[in-house]
């Protein structure tokens, strides 16, 4: 589910490439998705439920009600797009602790990091086969 929403996400903002990689950290196995769309932080750094900022058209051909980048809420997330970059915890996601918006290198596209659980690595490297 959260693979079927993040690259939902990309197409829907215009990527025409995504990359998945698994990367071996020292807190364990991460996931890398980084596209090349318009990016999610716009106008400053907002993360909105419920709101998708797409024009008319798109919300007709599209269902914009889908959990979106907040799927990761309970497994926190590192989001850089459009040179900021936010790591949130679930805490921070869910608006109970403050969060601090960094710099980041990507000016274009997105990039979103998450952890894994050591029993859901084998199935996303089927998953991103697939």
């Amino acid at each position: 589910d959260i693979f079927n929403e993040l690259l939902q996400n990309s197409r829907r903002s215009g990527a025409s490439r995504v990359e998945i990689a698994l990367v071996e950290l020292e807190s364990g196995t991460w996931v890398e998705l980084v596209d090349d769309g318009s990016g999610i932080f716009k106008d400053g750094v907002a993360i909105v439920l419920g709101e998708s900022g797409w024009d008319e058209a798109t919300q007709k051909s599209e269902d914009p009600a889908g959990m979106g980048i907040f799927a990761l809420a309970h497994r926190g997330a590192i989001l850089e797009s459009n040179g900021c970059r936010l790591a949130l915890s679930e805490a921070q996601f869910c608006g109970r602790e403050c969060y601090a918006i960094e710099s980041s290198d990507r000016t274009c596209g997105t990039k979103i990091s998450f952890g894994l659980l050591p029993t859901e690595i084998r199935r996303v490297e089927t998953v991103v086969q697939e």
